[in-house]
């Protein structure tokens, strides 16, 4: 079993603010959140990520009533 760190997007995210990078460290703390809603807070690897589950949490942005244009997924 592979052992990897938590919160490693949380980080990033801290040092885009760091970096005075606030406006994308907001996006990135928005998107995250929102992924994690989508994910039932369950975690996963970036292999896990494929082209269907992105369709399914395409198919979730708009049950929430996020736009096409917001979700840039098209």
């Amino acid at each position: 079993m592979r052992m990897r760190k938590k919160k490693n997007g949380a980080k990033r995210i801290e040092n885009l603010k760091k970096l005075g990078k606030s406006r994308t460290s907001e996006t990135y703390s928005t998107t995250l959140s929102s992924f994690k809603n989508f994910r039932e807070g369950i975690d996963l690897t970036l292999e896990d990520i494929d082209s269907d589950m992105m369709v399914i949490y395409e198919s979730y942005l708009r049950t929430k009533g996020i736009s096409s244009n917001t979700s840039s997924l098209n």
